[in-house]
């Protein structure tokens, strides 16, 4: 499933409604900053992907091996800083 956050659409306030009723942890390949602090402050731990499959990585997180993220793991993916 891929959820799009447009704040400006109001996309934001339907989503953090109902993720914060089902999710208890997310596990990404990458992060931004604003989406990990919107997904933190709802009480949504993010954790690091440390496999390439679904599978593997939900038997890391139940492992307790997968890194917990925080907003200095954010936008790893852009070269040179971000501008956050």
């Amino acid at each position: 499933m891929m959820v799009r956050f447009r704040t400006e659409n109001g996309y934001w306030a339907s989503f953090s409604v109902t993720i914060s009723l089902f999710v208890d942890a997310m596990v990404v390949g990458g992060i931004g900053a604003g989406a990990l602090a919107k997904l933190n402050a709802l009480g949504i731990k993010v954790y690091g992907a440390g496999a390439l499959t679904v599978r593997e990585n939900l038997a890391l997180l139940s492992e307790n091996k997968l890194q917990e993220l925080s907003v200095d793991h954010a936008c790893r993916a852009h070269q040179g800083g971000c501008g956050h």
